[in-house]
């Protein structure tokens, strides 16, 4: 895998944004393997978890949805509580997606005031790849995506939300006007 040439900069605007990141390029750029590397090249003290709404083109297949509240919600928080981070979120059938969204902000501010304890400078980076695949699969069954919700959430201050989306599909997404978008570039023949 090779770097980006953009990579430090975008990392720097993610870890700096206090408002959603939205990445975007066309399919085949590289919009995945450039997140699965923001999400290692964290500064030390900081914690990124990395969310994939693609599913290996599963994410159609009602075993393995990838856009419920419920899967994904549950996956990041889960993360967090497996770095002992946060308490675990335990999927509730009588749940809506408002008590999932209340109970899913509740532990990224117990994960986040956790770290900023041990350093008041780190950053919780959540990053939802393939964002526009979790609306695609939940418009075709008739539901609502979670990234509707969580891009439009105030998350604790700390927090850091960046989307992974193709170009085309951006408003797909449902983001907030003042939204940070990075349109990924790509590669160069150097």
């Amino acid at each position: 895998v090779l770097p980006r040439t953009q990579q430090a900069d975008i990392l720097s605007a993610l870890l700096s944004a206090q408002r959603p990141v939205v990445i975007h390029a066309d399919g085949g750029v590289g919009k995945s393997i450039l997140s699965a590397r923001l999400a290692r090249a964290m500064p030390e003290g900081s914690v990124a978890v990395l969310y994939d709404c693609f599913g290996d083109g599963t994410y159609r297949q009602a075993l393995k949805y990838r856009h419920r509240y419920r899967d994904a919600l549950v996956q990041i928080a889960n993360e967090l509580a497996a770095q002992q981070l946060c308490l675990p979120l335990i999927p509730s059938t009588g749940a809506d997606p408002k008590a999932f969204m209340r109970a899913f902000v509740s532990r990224l501010k117990q994960a986040i005031d956790l770290l900023r304890a041990r350093n008041p400078q780190v950053s919780l980076c959540i990053i939802v790849d393939a964002a526009d695949n979790a609306d695609m699969a939940a418009r075709e069954i008739g539901e609502r995506a979670f990234v509707h919700d969580l891009i439009n959430t105030d998350v604790p201050d700390g927090v850091r939300l960046v989307f992974t989306c193709r170009s085309h599909r951006r408003e797909h997404l449902k983001a907030p006007l003042d939204t940070i978008v990075i349109k990924l570039e790509s590669f160069t023949k150097a």
